[in-house]
């Protein structure tokens, strides 16, 4: 044991054993985890903050698989792991542990954490980290599982942790003697609640920033970015983290791209970071490589048997792209034969069904797209697509030959595929159905408009999105072309730098619709 004064004056970083454990963690070798930490929690020669870490990350596998498998069973587990974790931390420093309760229900925790001359106690600095990663697990299992007061608790308590280390971090006298891979941690908590309350929709802004969170976008990514130099054992989550929010959220995919292969060079088997990259390729349009990417991240899942099969789910969704539904629906069917967790079903049924259908296998649609309604969660967009179009296939008795045109339209743009676009396209307007009262040519017409505003013929795409808007009375079934059409338009003057068309064309977009297919993304966006 050191004495106080001894640990003010040194600091020892994280061990390279402690890394490598981490990095074990997110190739998802998960025994290699366990028989670390194991080994560091019964080697004398690891400092007594190493072995806590140790425990943490022990705790961490046991959680990312509970995230990653839905599984009430490993959830249970690794928020028992977690609470271990915690009480070993506080116990650790008698310092900490004396204070710990009268602090906990108070708003800063820096006087666990300074003198009164702003020397910070560095072993408390290390406690206090361990515990503000301990509390966002914690948070992030309970709200997985709908515990949501208890989750929103522990979120708090998180924040105000890594709040309290980040204001001591700059009062500290002695900062200098803090471990970049400490500060690394920190940055990855700083940077992860930074971006993501910063997504908070306007009207709860309030409300979350009364109970004590902020947001702030560049802010957060910056600390992300700074967490991943740093190199400390959450440098691979923040690095999954930028790769994620590069590709969906800023949209600069050659930038995800080099953040990918970044990462596969420090994580060969990386399964995450091989799934998420299978994402980026196929938003990317680059389908094979998708491909491809998918099955390295299914080869690399190991134990994990729900990330094999949710690959399996993506590479179908591939294939489905690219308008071979015979090939889709044989990893569709694995899918749904093997995967029981509620993430992804109801829009794979609805998938699988739609690719029966057009494989003129009909009664093997009916049975996938009745199924698709129990599947569907509330408030999750995609879901609320599928259980939508599930019901309208069954009110119909069917796809329509203008429906099965759209869908190949649609592959074709979400792949990137713009010349297999046009022809999709000008096939799909043989099959509009005059009968109906226009909803068929309004939806004809959003896609046009789609396809032009890809292949820069603005003109064409303008003329097919004022279309869309003066049928806009018409359209009962697909509302969700109203708003998008007015966001697509609205991206053509921007383009044109028409800004103020533009700015007005998005604002009527988020303020005069509602509750429409995909409104989170567009909302977003």
């Amino acid at each position: 044991k050191h004495t106080p004064s001894t640990i003010r004056k040194t600091m020892t970083t994280q061990s390279p054993a402690l890394l490598q454990c981490s990095n074990m963690l997110y190739n998802l070798e998960f025994a290699a985890v366990e028989e670390r930490a194991q080994l560091i929690a019964t080697d004398d020669s690891f400092s007594t903050n190493d072995k806590l870490y140790a425990s943490l990350l022990a705790a961490e596998r046991m959680a990312l698989r509970g995230l990653i498998t839905e599984s009430q069973v490993d959830m249970q587990s690794a928020l028992k792991l977690l609470k271990e974790c915690k009480h070993a931390t506080v116990a650790a420093l008698p310092s900490v542990k004396e204070n710990w309760f009268k602090s906990k229900l108070g708003t800063d925790y820096q006087k666990l954490l300074l003198s009164k001359t702003n020397e910070m106690d560095l072993d408390a600095y290390h406690t206090c980290t361990i515990l503000s990663l301990v509390y966002t697990w914690q948070a992030l299992l309970l709200l997985r599982t709908a515990s949501y007061v208890p989750g929103a608790l522990k979120l708090r308590t998180s924040w105000k942790l890594f709040e309290s280390l980040a204001r001591a971090n700059e009062k500290a006298v002695n900062k200098s003697s803090i471990a970049p891979t400490l500060i690394s941690d920190l940055e990855f908590g700083l940077g992860a609640f930074h971006f993501f309350v910063s997504l908070v929709p306007p009207s709860f802004k309030n409300i979350v920033e009364l109970v004590g969170f902020k947001g702030h976008r560049a802010q957060g990514k910056e600390e992300l970015e700074r967490s991943v130099a740093g190199g400390g054992c959450h440098a691979p989550i923040s690095l999954l983290l930028l790769i994620w929010l590069e590709t969906f959220f800023y949209k600069e995919r050659d930038l995800a791209e080099q953040l990918y292969h970044r990462a596969t060079e420090q994580f060969s088997q990386g399964s995450l970071f091989h799934y998420l990259g299978g994402y980026l390729s196929r938003l990317r349009g680059e389908i094979d490589v998708a491909h491809g990417r998918f099955r390295l991240a299914q080869t690399g899942a190991g134990e994990l048997r729900e990330l094999q099969w949710m690959c399996s789910y993506e590479i179908g969704w591939c294939y489905y792209m690219q308008s071979d539904f015979q090939s889709a629906i044989p990893h569709y069917e694995a899918f749904m034969a093997d995967f029981k967790a509620p993430s992804f079903r109801a829009y794979a049924a609805y998938q699988l069904g739609y690719s029966y259908a057009i494989t003129n296998r009909p009664e093997d649609a009916l049975h996938s797209l009745q199924s698709v309604p129990d599947f569907a969660r509330k408030h999750y967009s995609f879901d609320m697509h599928a259980a939508r179009k599930a019901k309208l296939y069954m009110a119909n008795n069917g796809l329509s030959k203008f429906e099965i045109a759209i869908v190949l339209v649609v592959n074709a743009l979400e792949g990137h595929d713009f010349p297999r676009a046009q022809i999709a396209i000008e096939s799909a307007s043989e099959f509009v159905d005059q009968s109906k009262p226009a909803e068929d040519l309004a939806v004809f017409k959003y896609y046009a408009g789609k396809v032009a505003k890809e292949t820069g013929d603005y003109d064409t795409a303008i003329s097919c999105f004022k279309s869309v808007m003066e049928m806009k009375a018409h359209v009962k079934s697909e509302i969700f072309i109203l708003p998008y059409t007015l966001a697509e338009h609205g991206e053509v003057m921007r383009k044109l730098n028409r800004l103020d068309e533009a700015k007005k064309m998005w604002k009527s977009a988020k303020k005069d619709y509602s509750n429409y297919d995909f409104d989170k993304p567009l909302l977003r966006k």
